[in-house]
């Protein structure tokens, strides 16, 4: 989800200024997570042990372009409460996220291996499975 906010520069072009250096390092960390996404998948397919080589890049273009509006709002202002709003959202949902996306994937290595660890995590996440 913070990946989304890379796009902010050219959603909202007007809103930054012309030489606002947050802007400037959105744009180039996309533009180098895309030519390395791209150079990922033409060489080795899409493996996600190769998502690290560009996720930080576009989650650092996302990073700078809420910086980068946010500095010309108010805490006061509408639009900084809807982003940080929106930010609290998209970091509840990863973090459920990455629960489920746990017992998934681990699930059956800890069934094997480590039954009580896996039977705590099943009655505590028993809705997740």
């Amino acid at each position: 989800p913070l990946s989304l906010f890379a796009l902010l520069p050219f959603l909202f072009r007007k809103k930054y200024e012309k030489k606002d250096i947050f802007k400037q390092i959105s744009i180039a960390a996309l533009i180098c997570g895309l030519v390395i996404m791209m150079f990922d998948t033409i060489n080795s397919g899409i493996l996600a042990r190769y998502f690290f080589d560009f996720a930080f890049l576009i989650m650092l273009s996302g990073v700078c372009a809420i910086w980068g509006l946010l500095k010309k709002y108010s805490q006061d202002s509408m639009v900084y409460k809807v982003i940080c709003n929106l930010l609290l959202v998209c970091m509840i949902f990863m973090i459920f996220d990455q629960m489920f996306v746990f017992m998934l994937d681990s699930g059956d290595y800890l069934m094997g291996n480590r039954k009580d660890l896996f039977y705590h995590y099943y009655y505590l996440f028993t809705f997740a499975l």
